[in-house]
């Protein structure tokens, strides 16, 4: 119990109360001696019932519970949880809760017991994938289709409603048998296999209405999901958008002679403001790169595979030398220790020789490896640089392919355009021209003006896609060759403060045994 007169609060210095008080009594889930302070990270059980608790706070450094009982108390808003990810059960019973949130992050939880509160809808627990029982009793839920929310939990087998006012309702029980067919215990009594078979007889055609919706949102999700990774795909390659006509339509989107363009019958006769065979050639191009994009894709993590299994490999020859060294020091510091043990005169020889050996040894094997990751990401760094390089400049030369069939077009529109423009000023072959279009064409400066920002726009947009795959390519070579470059480090700094905790420890210990 926490101290006189402190009820409502989760102070730091009440918990270490009642994690002592437990750790007699047992619950906290360690065996330790009186005398042993025990941390909060390491316990796994806490049972803070009837505390008079208000507020849910001071939890977060409980990273190691799976069981908390935070039952009859004055709880309304749930709260301060995130940080238990390894809780696997949870008591929340008798307390003042109206609404369900702040479980995100619980996603091992199995057990969820939220009864005698004043919970009118459920919600915001979808993460809770692993929930197998649900004990909801005594609330204020009276919809019964609500419960269909917990379908989504496909290993719950305990389900307690008993005690709202949906638990009232005349097919209650056989509603819930029939759309939980998994369910073994409902409202504590266990669920007999003719009284499931006689609740799937009894909404057998809504049953067959929700399987049908049920698939159908299963096919969608996996569509989305396929489409989701074949986009992933093409981005990872650097192609997303060059499969089709993608490049070739943002290229025409908004020209500012489109409309009026479309009417003179020289180009409206190729059936697009853009000429027939530079849309094609275009987007052929486009393909030829896109495919391109994922045959490098394939080789880029064909050499980043190779690279891990070389990498994997190597540190494991290594850590198994460093093992076998430290074994053999641990057996002769044994054989040391006993022999010490079986003489009263004061020891002359001692084993800081080989100590230092030991710690050489493990140095020299450290930067052995260290040289030979060195090499490794090296040869990575080369390999995948050739790698981008060709693509780049396959798309380069595909890009320059675009930019020429572009600057073709332009040259031909323009000859169109000036034929045009000069039989309106004669006024000849064109009845078919409307007369704003006539109107346009009167104006040259402006209409050639025009012509030749819509030409630039689409250069442009060549030259973006282009620049943003080049810039793509580079910044992710980079990324990676810096990221194995830091994780080496990393790796390095760990393992040499490993080597000089080992060297500490037999140290204290030679230091004590010379001054005994």
């Amino acid at each position: 119990m926490y101290g006189e007169g402190i009820k409502a609060r989760l102070t730091e210095e009440n918990l270490r109360s009642v994690v002592a008080e437990q750790r007699v009594k047992g619950p906290t889930g360690h065996s330790v001696s009186q005398e042993e302070r025990l941390e909060f990270s390491e316990v796994q059980k806490l049972d803070l019932g009837f505390k008079g608790i208000s507020i849910i706070e001071n939890l977060w450094e409980f990273i190691s519970l799976t069981t908390l009982h935070l039952n009859n108390n004055c709880i309304q808003k749930l709260e301060g949880l995130s940080r238990l990810t390894n809780l696997m059960s949870l008591n929340l019973s008798f307390n003042n809760i109206m609404e369900i949130e702040g479980l995100e992050s619980l996603k091992k939880l199995e057990e969820l017991n939220l009864c005698n509160n004043n919970i009118s809808v459920l919600e915001n627990f979808d993460s809770l994938e692993n929930l197998v029982s649900f004990n909801i009793a005594d609330n204020n839920l009276k919809d019964l289709n609500q419960v269909m929310y917990l379908r989504k939990f496909k290993n719950l087998f305990t389900l307690n409603f008993s005690g709202n006012p949906l638990s009232e309702e005349d097919n209650y029980k056989w509603f819930v048998i029939a759309f939980f067919p998994n369910l073994k215990y409902l409202d504590y009594r266990y669920v007999k296999s003719d009284i499931k078979k006689q609740a799937s007889d009894k909404f057998h055609i809504e049953l067959q209405e929700l399987n049908r919706v049920d698939l159908e949102m299963e096919k969608k999700a996996e569509a989305s999901k396929t489409h989701q990774a074949e986009l992933q795909l093409q981005a990872d390659a650097f192609v997303e958008s060059l499969n089709g006509p993608f490049l070739f339509e943002h290229m025409i989107k908004d020209d500012p002679l489109a409309n009026q363009l479309q009417s003179v019958p020289e180009l409206a006769a190729e059936q697009t403001l853009y000429p027939l065979i530079p849309q094609q050639k275009t987007t052929e191009l486009c393909v030829q790169l896109f495919e391109t994009g994922l045959v490098e894709l394939k080789r880029r993590r064909a050499e980043v595979n190779s690279f891990f299994s070389s990498h994997s490999k190597t540190k494991a020859e290594i850590m198994q030398e460093e093992s076998h060294l430290l074994e053999e020091f641990d057996k002769y510091f044994k054989m040391f220790k006993k022999e010490s043990a079986s003489t009263s005169q004061t020891l002359k020889a001692s084993p800081n020789d080989e100590l230092k050996k030991l710690h050489n040894h493990l140095l020299a094997l450290e930067f052995k490896l260290i040289g030979q990751i060195e090499i490794m990401i090296q040869k990575l760094d080369a390999e995948i640089t050739d790698l981008i390089g060709a693509f780049n400049k396959s798309a380069q030369e595909i890009f320059a392919q675009c930019r020429d069939l572009e600057d073709k077009y332009h040259q031909k529109v323009q000859g169109i355009v000036a034929a045009t423009i000069e039989n309106v000023e004669k006024d000849e072959d064109v009845d078919d021209l409307p007369d704003d279009v006539k109107l346009v064409f009167l104006d040259k400066e402006t209409v050639m003006g025009a012509l030749t920002t819509s030409h630039e726009n689409h250069l442009l947009a060549i030259r973006d896609r282009e620049s943003q795959l080049n810039n793509r390519t580079n910044a992710w070579k980079s990324r990676l060759v810096k990221k194995l470059k830091e994780e080496e480090v990393h790796r390095n700094r760990v393992a040499l403060t490993d080597f000089t905790t080992y060297v500490d420890h037999y140290e204290e210990e030679l230091h004590r045994l010379f001054n005994r």
